[in-house]
């Protein structure tokens, strides 16, 4: 009877054996590596490019996987801070939106596949591709000169503005439909208001939200450079991107001269915003 017992015992005893030396090999190894992406952008003057950068939580190589099919080394040695400039014109793709994962192997070999996220063809490299530049200096050309018209309200009357605008310069940071911030300069000319030519500058930053295109709250000043000077703020929604180069935003903004009674004023206005012609930094 214990003969016949001790083949079973046997192969139970060598099973729990291999099982645990499994768990033990595993234990070993760890967890995956976590990834922590700092910034993911395609910069507005230069659409082809894609800046990443990211941080892992133990020293690696690592590689970008790009629409399942590109792939793209980062880092060749072991490091925790990675960062690559990918040049997505030498390559492919039948969609705007691009999937892409990151890779990373320990230095005992293992490796580990992030979540995978997604990186947007901004429309300007789409057009280049297609050979519409005629169609992209057109839409640029309608962003510059199309103001936004406002009307706004001050001393209890009612009055026609046109402002308009432009980034100078924009930060970006994790996004890659808007900047995260963009300094502003414009001017805005007010009928039958006085002063009624103005200068504009101020700080704009954008929140990519569901449902609209962003939400953007903005502080800045103005000034006639012959003694009127004061502050505004703004709280502007982008409601609709067209062609991917502008979009079309409305927004509330409210002004004041410091310390003089009765300089208050409201503006509500509808516009174009673009990103295309800005320095990035």
């Amino acid at each position: 009877m214990f003969r016949k017992l001790i083949i079973p015992i046997i192969i139970i005893l060598s099973t729990v054996q291999m099982i645990a030396r499994d768990m033990q090999g595993n234990a070993g190894i760890g967890d995956s590596i976590e990834v922590f992406i700092i910034d993911a952008f395609v910069p507005p003057e230069a659409p082809e490019k894609f800046n990443i950068t990211y941080y892992t939580s133990v020293l690696c190589k690592s590689a970008i996987m790009i629409d399942n099919q590109y792939l793209i080394p980062v880092s060749d040695t072991l490091t925790d801070n990675h960062r690559a400039e990918i040049n997505l014109g030498k390559h492919n793709f039948s969609k705007l939106l691009i999937p892409y994962y990151i890779i990373t192997e320990d230095e005992s070999g293992n490796k580990w596949n992030s979540e995978v996220y997604d990186i947007e063809i901004r429309k300007e490299l789409v057009v280049e591709s297609s050979g519409s530049n005629l169609l992209s200096c057109l839409l640029g050309s309608i962003v510059f000169i199309t103001p936004h018209i406002g009307y706004i309200n001050a001393h209890g009357e009612s009055f026609l503005r046109l402002r308009k605008e432009l980034p100078l310069f924009t930060f970006h940071s994790g996004g890659y439909n808007y900047p995260s911030g963009a300094f502003m300069f414009g001017y805005a000319h007010t009928f039958n208001f006085k002063p009624n030519n103005l200068f504009l500058y101020g700080y704009r930053h954008f929140i990519e939200i569901p449902v609209f295109e962003y939400i953007s709250p903005y502080a800045g000043g103005y000034s006639n450079f012959k003694g009127v000077n004061g502050a505004s703020a703004e709280i502007s929604i982008g409601l609709l991107k067209l062609y991917n180069v502008f979009s079309i935003e409305t927004g509330a903004r409210y002004s004041l001269q410091p310390g003089i009674k009765g300089s208050e004023s409201w503006e509500i206005s509808i516009g174009l915003f673009s990103s295309f012609f800005t320095l990035h930094l």
